[in-house]
């Protein structure tokens, strides 16, 4: 009777409810927050989060699924509304688990450069996509940005010969 069950993926209330808190302990004048997403849970409790406390901030969300952008939809599905969030779809490099070089030579660079290790599955094309993002003037150089690392580092194991 003490046991929580979670679904493959994380998908289910309880895992909304957690991630929402998330954003209580992050900095309220956060301008930007990014996650990536298999099944969309994270994100929509992240934005749930958002929206009961009242922040202003933008949920951006990179689906590592190819045709992620079913997505929102799950999203929507969760929350209820979605206009403070940002689907960045194009950062799939082939859909789940896939890769393609650049994706593995930016993993490395940034794992050398910054000490912290990422996964090619998820958080790769998380830091990918900001990266991308950052060199093509996205933000205001005054946005404060958060990147929220979920973990995936298991993913590493199955591709280790690309490493």
């Amino acid at each position: 009777k003490n046991v929580l069950f979670v679904d493959e993926g994380g998908a289910g209330t309880e895992a909304l409810k957690g991630c929402a808190e998330i954003i209580a302990e992050l900095p309220a004048d956060t301008d930007h927050i990014f996650c990536a997403a298999g099944t969309g849970t994270t994100a929509a409790g992240l934005l749930n989060g958002i929206y009961r406390a009242g922040l202003k901030t933008r949920l951006h969300v990179v689906p590592v699924l190819k045709g992620g952008d079913f997505i929102a939809d799950e999203i929507a599905r969760y929350t209820g509304r979605t206009d403070q969030l940002v689907l960045h779809s194009a950062y799939h490099f082939g859909g789940y688990a896939k890769t393609r070089p650049e994706l593995i030579d930016f993993i490395k660079n940034f794992t050398r450069s910054e000490g912290m290790l990422i996964d090619p599955v998820y958080t790769g094309k998380m830091f990918y996509a900001i990266n991308d993002l950052l060199k093509n003037n996205y933000f205001d150089p005054s946005d404060k940005i958060i990147a929220l690392h979920t973990g995936g580092l298991l993913g590493l194991l199955g591709m280790k010969e690309k490493f």
